[in-house]
């Protein structure tokens, strides 16, 4: 006997995550084997010999119940192996598409691209898969969200049937949106076809690659559906009236029935007393209304086994061919007019089989394969198991009574479907609440057929009869293993196992009745229902997944979604799919946003599950429903960690640039996260229009605003690196060959140009509060917290970017609606010494500090002095940054000017009026480093110690780098500026605490060589006339150090 085949699915591999999957390499090759030739075998039986035969021969009980059943033949094309494990479509959005197929390195002959390919109508064919996916799974993203951003304002508590009633609408809609994208690329497939060519998709028995990626996005799709339908079925058989209908049922069943109730009677009594029951027969059409789009696999195996029998396809009608001929051949050998005796030692040696020389039965009645316990011919044997399979097929499906019977009757064999059901079928049966016929009609007649389905058990256990016919009086009787030998999928396997359930069920319902039949009439007793082991349901679907022969689709994301749904073991399978999503996160992207569980132990089902856009998109609106519905624990933790899931699928919309629908997402997660993961998400918006998009939604969400900038800013600050180590600048002024000093020129970029992401977030979130109206006192307290941070750690790049950003001037001018920099200075009473009027946010402002004064009207003097209060010790930071951006500048434009050497004077002009601009911005920009309580003032020790490691560690490279900017603009500029060189000299020398910075630095000695070369350069440029005609302060004069040589005297 021929073993069943087993069905053969590709591996889970393809479902690696959109981010983690590799392009085809430019070596591999790729096999697509197409098994849909409809070949058929003509080799026909024929029949001359019978002419010989006499008429009169008696042929009756040859022919008692002989008719043979072959499989109807569904005219399907086959699938190809791997049609059971469908590979994930959300990884080929970022592969490429291969444009040929190659032979083994082995074989001579190569096969190089169709040139067809090469064009660009092929490469846009090649692509149109591609695309028609990456436009799907978008579309559907956004249809989720608009559905959902509906459900999100019905808001009810999960016992009000109105959020049953929304709940349903929302899942309703998914499913009509997969349906409606079925149709569509259905219809666009057809149409291609149609325009190319219904035969141009096939080339030498090999399907392209084109079609196979719309199949698989097909099958995906139904997939999708199939699962929404079941999430209705499951929802709709879950109303709590229903269920307390049900216990309130139980009490009251067994007196709404007597003993000539009919089967139907009883059998609808009972769904409405066991509710568990009528989940199993919910489940069970959902399976059977999946197999009948889903057949294919069976179909490709009857299809096999017909052309093995080796008489064409639907010649049902001929029987046992090949046995009634070897019969006929013995009964002429013997001349033997009556049926063979299957006793007859002479027959049992003479009539054997022509291949294994086995014995054979003797008549060809239903029953005596298992009467004689002999075998039929090799041939009739693959008839016989198509045949049995076909009936499998059919109960699977759920077809009805009398379409079997029909089925039955074209073949001549109406005790086929006599056997399959055990008593006919009143078609004038009064309505009730199951279908007068369908699949499981034949369940009914378990009461009132005991006999009927004890045969039908012993003939399931018997070892000598076919595995397809013994599946198939299993099915009927509710046996399970017999029946899984034949199944094919996870679904057949599925089906089997509940149909054990529904029939274990009713049979104890049926039993309690016949009890309380043999009581009085009056006689009260209460059904007591079979309990629900919802372990036990679990662990089968569990046990599925290490069955050799459904191992891959058993790990199919849809099945393992559709696994939870029936065993409704939601919180453990969200648990376990948020456990999936951090582990697959930590280990290929490491996105900073979802986070890290540390799961012990996750299971493959669940990391491929998590790696796959359709199946994460499902699972989040899953468990949005099902914790609207209190399917779900409601406390803190389970919620924290289920919802890892939700912001898995944020990230994703995130990588599709989805933006506009992550707020409403991130509205469903509980307080923390949800300000955790928003404002995580905000660091990366720099656009300004989507800045104000997303601030608008986050308003229309009603999302606190103030909670994401406090998440937002400890998180960003939390990753910034600290400067613990002490600053060490290089020495500004080297020994020259001749024993003097050399100043360096000034650095072109003292600050530097790279930032670190780390930085970047932190200045973004402090951008965010800008953006989003956060308190003005706040903002300059945390851009000096990270000026601070910036510069202790030597990071002048991103204080640089800190300052370009969020400039005082421009961020006042935003936030308060006016220039902050350009209030006059502050009395000693704390308020303005002059009214100023207001000006324009938008107007910029290019004076220079304290030059320009305007005024505020009539707006009290001190709300003006109290924001330049708490703007102060931003000021002053950033003073330091815009002084070491001067020096670069300037150092810039002296490079420019000391390396052009040409003879264009207009050329040699404009570089000095460019140095000149940048030595006055310079010099202006130093000033206020210069003063007395620069960064002195302090409002507790750490931020004193802070402060004083900025002054000492910035001001001595900011002076000295100013004090060669003076020494070579009096080389390119005036002399006349060497005078400023002294001055700075007196500042420094004056002031204690410049000096002090000097002295704890290290730097002194090197403030004092440089005070030298500028000095000693003022008195060598004695006889050089400065035709500067800017008079120096105080009246100073430079031609006092104007030292001419005596003459010798004359001897």
């Amino acid at each position: 006997m021929a073993p069943v085949p087993q069905s053969v699915g590709s591996t889970w591999d393809g479902f690696a995550g959109f981010q983690s999957r590799q392009p085809l390499g430019p070596s591999e090759v790729i096999e697509i084997d197409d098994d849909g030739g409809d070949e058929e075998n003509e080799s026909a039986n024929e029949e001359g010999s019978d002419e010989e035969i006499e008429e009169g021969e008696d042929e009756d009980d040859e022919e008692e119940g002989h008719d043979e059943n072959d499989d109807e033949a569904d005219d399907h094309e086959k699938s190809d192996d791997d049609s059971e494990d469908i590979v994930s479509r959300s990884d080929s959005l970022s592969d490429g598409s291969t444009t040929g197929f190659m032979r083994s390195e082995n074989e001579l002959e190569v096969r190089m691209p169709d040139s067809k390919l090469l064009t660009a109508a092929g490469i846009q064919q090649a692509l149109h898969p591609l695309r028609l996916t990456a436009d799907r799974v978008t579309r559907q993203m956004d249809a989720f969200a608009e559905k959902l951003g509906r459900f999100k304002q019905q808001e009810y508590r999960p016992e009000d049937v109105r959020s049953l009633q929304a709940a349903y609408a929302l899942i309703k809609g998914h499913q009509v949106l997969a349906q409606d994208i079925i149709q569509e690329i259905s219809r666009q497939n057809t149409l291609r076809r149609a325009k190319t060519g219904w035969n141009t998709t096939r080339e030498n028995n090999n399907t392209s690659k084109p079609d196979q990626e719309l199949k698989l996005e097909l099958k995906r799709l139904h997939l999708e559906a199939d699962t929404w339908e079941l999430l209705l079925n499951m929802m709709s058989i879950d109303d709590r009236a229903a269920v307390s209908h049900s216990e309130q049922a139980q009490a009251a069943v067994f007196q709404n029935l007597h003993r000539y109730s009919s089967d139907r009677e009883i059998w609808d009594h009972f769904l409405d007393a066991d509710h568990f029951a009528a989940e199993c027969v919910v489940i069970m059409k959902w399976l059977e209304q999946t197999a009948r789009s889903s057949s294919q696999d069976i179909d490709s195996l009857i299809s096999d086994l017909e052309t093995q029998a080796e008489r064409g396809q639907g010649l049902w009608a001929h029987g046992w061919l090949y046995t009634k001929e070897t019969i006929k051949g013995q009964k002429r050998l013997r001349s033997w007019p009556q049926p063979l005796e299957p006793d007859d030692p002479g027959i049992t040696l003479s009539l054997l089989s022509s291949e294994k020389k086995e014995p054979l039965v003797t008549q060809l009645d239903p029953d005596a394969v298992v009467r004689q316990k002999q075998a039929l011919e090799k041939q009739d044997q693959f008839y016989e198991r198509a045949t049995w399979l076909t009936c499998w097929k059919m109960l699977r499906q759920g077809d009805g009574w009398a379409d079997i019977r029909k089925w039955c009757q074209e073949r001549l064999e109406s005790w086929r479907a006599v056997s399959l059901c055990g008593s006919g079928v009143d078609t004038h049966t009064p309505a009730s609440r199951t279908p007068v016929d369908d699949g499981i009609t034949r369940m009914m007649n378990c009461k009132s057929q005991e006999s009927w389905r004890a045969a039908c058990s012993a003939l399931a256990q018997d070892p000598n009869t076919d595995d397809s016919e013994r599946a198939v009086y299993a099915l009927l009787c509710g046996e399970t293993e017999p029946a899984y030998k034949v199944c094919q999928s996870w679904d057949d396997h599925l089906y089997v196992f509940y149909n054990h359930i529904l029939l274990s069920r009713y049979g104890d319902f049926c039993k309690q009745f016949h009890r309380k039949l043999a009581l009085s009439s009056k006689s009260n007793v209460v059904f007591i229902p079979q309990r629900k082991d919802s372990k036990e349901i679990i662990r089968f679907l569990e046990n599925l997944k290490s069955n050799s022969r459904i191992r891959n689709e058993a790990h199919n994301p849809y099945r393992t979604i559709q696994a939870a749904i029936i065993s409704r073991n939601y919180d453990v399978f969200f648990i376990s799919l948020a456990n999936a999503v951090s582990k697959s996160n930590h280990s290929t992207t490491k996105s900073l946003l979802i986070p890290e569980l540390s799961p012990t132990h996750v299971e493959d089902s669940a990391l491929i599950v998590a790696q796959d856009t359709d199946s994460l998109r499902m699972i989040t609106h899953l468990y949005i429903v099902a914790r609207s519905l209190g399917y779900t624990r409601s406390d803190s933790h389970f919620s924290d960690v289920a919802s890892v899931t939700v912001i898995g699928y944020i990230q994703t919309l995130y990588w599709f640039k989805m933006l506009d629908f992550i707020p409403l997402y991130a509205s469903l997660l509980p307080a923390r996260l949800l300000h955790a993961v928003l404002g995580r998400i905000l660091l990366e918006v720099v656009d300004t229009s989507e800045r104000k998009k997303q601030a608008k939604l986050i308003e229309k969400h009603k999302i606190d605003v103030n909670a994401i900038l406090e998440s937002q800013w400890h998180w960003a600050v939390s990753n910034m690196a600290t400067g613990n180590s002490p600053i060490r600048f290089p020495r500004t002024v080297t020994r020259a060959e001749d024993g003097g000093f050399m100043v360096m020129p000034v650095g072109t970029d003292l600050t530097g140009t790279n930032v670190s992401r780390e930085d970047e977030w932190a200045i973004r979130s402090l951008e965010w509060h800008k953006f989003l109206g956060c308190e003005w006192a706040t903002i300059c307290d945390r851009g000096a917290i990270l000026y601070k941070r910036f510069f202790s750690a030597n990071r002048l790049a991103a204080a640089k970017a800190l300052s370009n950003c969020m400039g005082l001037s421009e961020l006042s001018r935003e936030v308060i609606g006016f220039d902050i920099v350009d209030l006059p200075l502050l009395g000693e009473d704390g308020l303005e010494s002059n009214p100023i009027e207001p000006v324009s946010p938008k107007s910029p402002s290019k004076t220079k500090h304290h030059r320009r004064q305007s005024s505020l009207g009539h707006r009290p003097q001190g709300r003006h002095a109290i924001m330049y209060q708490q703007a102060q010790r931003m000021r002053e930071l950033e003073q330091l940054i815009i002084v070491f951006h001067a020096l670069g500048k300037f150092g810039l434009a002296w490079l420019d000017h000391d390396v052009d050497r040409s003879q264009d004077a207009s050329l040699l002009r404009e570089l000095k009026d460019k140095m000149q601009s940048a030595f006055n911005f310079l010099d202006e920009c130093i000033e206020p480093l210069l003063s007395l309580d620069w960064l002195t003032q302090a409002k507790d020790d750490t931020e004193a110690a802070e402060l004083k490691f900025i002054r000492h560690t910035y001001l001595p490279e900011a002076i000295l780098n100013y004090h060669h900017a003076l020494y070579y603009a009096s080389i390119s500029l005036s002399r006349d500026i060497l005078a400023q060189c002294l001055n700075l000299s007196v500042t420094v020398s004056s002031s204690a605490s410049l000096t002090d910075c000097f002295v704890s630095s290290g730097r002194i000695r090197e403030l004092t060589d440089a005070f030298v070369t500028s000095s000693t350069r003022i008195v060598g440029t004695s006889n050089s006339k400065s035709k500067s005609k800017k008079r120096l302060p105080q009246r100073a004069r430079l031609d006092i150090w104007d030292i001419k040589p005596e003459a010798e005297p004359m001897l």
